[in-house]
């Protein structure tokens, strides 16, 4: 067959039960071993694109995204869980913000349609919206996404602590972008609670935690905190990207820069101690 092997939940119409459908029951709109030949070119574009990728050759890999989307459209058609999954992979790559937006929404719009408007699957689509949006400082709507992204998850039979944290993360983000400090650190710690108590205290997730909640406590000039939340990233850093990693070569500048503020405020308070 032309499809991956695995079956999809759908919800039965005008009913509170699920049943499961093949996916490989949906009919390819192309002939068998024409179908093959697409679906064969499209993972050599893939292998392409990575190849690109790492020699920096970006419009080039965009371009072998693009073809490979369009292989899979004519083979599975546009409304195929595979096309969401090339889409999504289209968007993290688009060097224009609104080429990427649309491939994130419709990746959305096409699980939305096969597997239900609450199910399971459309968080991750959720999240990735709003980590787009955040990164476009389009806080309120990487808001919203995130939080209906929530919603989804604590109401699913399917509880996911990492795709939890992953949503909290964005709502946290947001809310610092809009001037939300209190709610952004309560947030950043239910990530952190999150990943200790999947024993994940070294993931990346936890050091942007940490690197995020020092940006937090600069601006809010308590620099003793923000120098030991830099210091936690950093050592997340280190183990996981190595010592000349930009992450880590950033957090060691704002520990260094923190821990000279608040040598200084140190040395003030002291002055006018002494007077």
């Amino acid at each position: 067959m032309l499809f991956r092997s695995n079956w999809a939940e759908i919800k039965i119409p005008g009913s509170e039960q699920h049943g499961w459908i093949a996916l490989e029951s949906l009919q390819p709109l192309l002939p068998t071993d024409q179908g093959k030949q697409r679906l064969s070119e499209a993972t050599n574009l893939l292998e392409r694109f990575s190849q690109l990728k790492r020699d920096n050759q970006r419009q080039e890999a965009e371009a072998c995204l693009i073809r490979r989307c369009a292989l899979i459209a004519e083979v599975l058609g546009d409304q195929h869980p595979d096309l969401a999954d090339a889409l999504e992979t289209l968007g993290d790559e688009c060097q224009s913000p609104e080429d990427a937006r649309k491939c994130f929404e419709t990746a959305l719009k096409i699980d939305r349609v096969v597997f239900g408007t609450n199910h399971f699957r459309s968080t991750r689509r959720l999240c990735e919206l709003s980590r787009f949006e955040n990164n476009q400082k389009n806080y309120r709507s990487a808001l919203t996404l995130a939080e209906e992204c929530l919603g989804i998850c604590r109401k699913s039979s399917q509880q996911n602590d990492s795709m939890i944290g992953s949503a909290l993360f964005q709502l946290a983000f947001a809310a610092s972008g809009l001037h939300d400090p209190t709610r952004a650190v309560r947030l950043y710690g239910e990530v952190l609670d999150i990943e200790r108590m999947n024993g994940n205290e070294q993931s990346t997730t936890a050091g942007n935690a940490f690197y995020n909640l020092g940006g937090i406590e600069e601006s809010r000039n308590d620099f003793a905190a923000a120098e030991k939340h830099y210091s936690q990233a950093l050592a997340v850093y280190r183990r996981t990207y190595g010592p000349q990693d930009q992450y880590t070569k950033d957090a060691e500048r704002s520990e260094e820069h923190t821990s000279e503020l608040q040598s200084h405020l140190n040395l003030v308070c002291r002055l006018l101690l002494e007077k």
